[in-house]
């Protein structure tokens, strides 16, 4: 249960405390006094992402606390990123939202993303506002209620495992199918650029060896002439450096018993001449090496010509060389594309007749509970002040269409449209008058009747697992006897989960085991939300403005004492 929730410089509300108890707990407050503002910081807790400046005037920062006990551990079980915050026996969760719009998320001072806190808030917090029973009138949320109240989660998971994979299959088909076209429309055009590239075979690093190659060829005369000298004159006559340089050692080692500095010199003489026989061994083999071939020179500006014809395609011959491989891939695939189409046809028929089964074990859970789920509202609204009121669950498969693909096969060989909650058409019916006709419920209820029966459902579908159930307003466009019905109704599923409702109903309000209320004070140009829990006296004089407002009048005060004393003879 929510056992406290504190809320600092939040909008209107500059420091409140409240501590709730289990049972029924009402807020109440004239329009504008701030009620909503409960709603919303609970919201804020639950994990809804921040909006708008919500910081009070002046400060920095808002801050909402909600402190939660005695909630069921077992719901987290499953659930490995959540193991790290249960290491006590409370849950405290914080918000924190900057005047710039930021937010921080605490579960007992550990930080938490919204994601995970939304999945803890989820199993212990269930938020209804009025809007939710407009829900009622989209019909794509029936199934998801009946579901809620089916439990078929596990059956769901499975059959959306095997919907998740049907599709992906379709999708690869389709690619399939797209490259089979493709394939169809391009093949005479991907042998002939395959032709092209294998007549020619490069090779990678291929063009600058070539290059290189007619470059030297080109000017061998020039590269004879120039080694020949240059073996001459380095090592080939007597006159040359080598011999020159070999001569003059005797005579420096002589020089160096007088000068020993010419020692070190002697030794860089001596690899010079190593290296200068090297040089010239070198040269004298470049120019043996090199002859000038009319026939390889033709042969090599043939060769460049066409591999700079590749280059100018494709940009490069690298890009030529992928292109070549590509080529051959795509040929190759062509000739067992029909293969791979069929095996994926096999598949998708698989996907569908395993989904068949899926869908049809999932339908039967919910017709089974549908019929428990329209006796159950049925009796639910009927306390409601709804007596006359049936309520029942349309059900129906979803024929298939003209798809082709996306769709379940039953064990009778039917298909049906595949959708992601399962093949079934769901529909809430009713009938709120006697004499008249069963109908859609999205046509036929009211504004009053629609937060009834969302009432109703909510008694139902939250199980013991969600301790608290927050309630903003769902008694809209009801009053009178309906209203003490809808109070003694919140206050029985008080006793099962903990509720706290805000409401402006005296009627709903007199049911409350313990009651709040919100008024709006100003002090100079400020103005705040002011939350206080009532006394027993306070309580009557609250109660007796609900019925006639900010000026209480006797009649008012008497009809809240009469309110008050019903229900104390019901305690009795």
């Amino acid at each position: 249960m929510l056992e406290k929730l504190i809320i600092k410089d939040f909008v209107l509300i500059e420091d409140a405390e409240l501590g709730f108890t289990s049972g029924l707990n009402i807020i109440t407050g004239e329009t504008g006094s701030g009620k909503s503002l409960i709603f919303k910081a609970l919201s804020l807790i639950a994990g809804e992402r921040t909006a708008g400046n919500l910081v009070y005037i002046g400060k920095k920062k808002a801050v909402i606390e909600a402190v939660f006990t005695n909630f069921n551990t077992d719901v987290f079980h499953g659930n490995d990123n959540l193991k790290e915050y249960f290491s006590q026996d409370e849950l405290i969760i914080r918000r924190e939202i900057s005047s710039a719009g930021k937010s921080r998320s605490f579960l007992n001072d550990s930080p938490i993303n919204l994601s995970d806190l939304k999945a803890v808030t989820g199993k212990i917090l269930e938020l209804s506002s009025q809007h939710s029973s407009f829900a009622l009138l989209e019909k794509a949320n029936h199934i998801n209620i009946l579901d809620s109240y089916s439990n078929t989660l596990p059956e769901k998971e499975e059959y959306k495992i095997v919907y998740k994979a049907l599709k992906e299959s379709i999708s690869e088909l389709f690619e399939l199918k797209s490259k089979e076209k493709e394939i169809v429309q391009n093949l005479e055009f991907w042998k002939f650029q395959l032709s092209e590239i294998k007549k020619v075979s490069p090779k990678s690093g291929e063009m600058e060896k070539l290059i290189s190659e007619l470059n030297i060829i080109e000017n061998a005369e020039m590269i004879w002439e120039s080694s020949s000298k240059a073996h001459h004159l380095i090592y080939g006559g007597t006159n040359s450096a080598y011999n020159n340089l070999l001569e003059s050692l005797p005579d420096i080692e002589k020089l160096s018993e007088f000068l020993p500095d010419l020692q070190s010199i002697l030794e860089e003489i001596n690899q010079s001449c190593a290296l200068l026989k090297e040089v010239a061994l070198v040269v004298n083999d470049f120019k043996n090496n090199t002859e000038y071939d009319p026939n390889r020179i033709n042969y090599l500006r043939s060769r460049i010509a066409s591999l700079r014809g590749l280059e100018k395609k494709y940009l490069s011959i690298e890009n030529a060389i992928g292109k070549w491989e590509e080529l051959e891939q795509l040929i190759n695939s062509s000739a067992n594309l029909d293969k791979v189409i069929e095996i994926k046809k096999q598949e998708i028929l698989k996907h569908q007749l395993s989904l068949g089964e899926k869908a049809e074990l999932l339908s039967n859970i919910r017709k089974e509970n549908a019929e428990k789920l329209s006796s159950g509202i049925t009796k639910e609204i009927s306390k409601l002040g709804m007596e006359s009121a049936e309520f029942s669950v349309g059900f129906d498969f979803c024929k298939a269409g003209d798809g082709e693909h996306l769709v379940a096969i039953l064990a009778d060989g039917n298909k049906l449209d595949a959708k992601v909650n399962g093949c079934d058409n769901v529909e809430f019916l009713a009938r709120t008058n006697k004499g008249h006709r069963v109908g859609s419920l999205v046509l036929i209820a009211s504004g009053g009747e629609l937060s009834r029966i969302m009432l109703a459902i909510k008694s139902l579908v939250v199980g013991n697992d969600r301790s608290t159930i927050i309630l903003d307003e769902i008694d809209t466009g009801i009053s009178g006897r309906i209203s003490m019905a809808v109070g003694g109704f919140m206050k029985k599923m008080g006793k099962q989960n903990q509720i706290i409702a805000i409401s402006h109903s005296p009627q709903i309000a007199a049911q409350a085991d313990t009651h709040f209320s919100v008024n709006k004070t100003h002090s100079g140009e400020m103005t705040r939300s002011v939350l206080k829990k009532l006394n027993k006296e306070e309580i009557q004089t609250e109660l007796a403005s609900l019925f006639s407002g900010e000026h209480i009048l006797e009649s008012s005060l008497k009809s809240a004492k009469e309110l008050i004393g019903k229900e104390n003879e019901k305690i009795i």
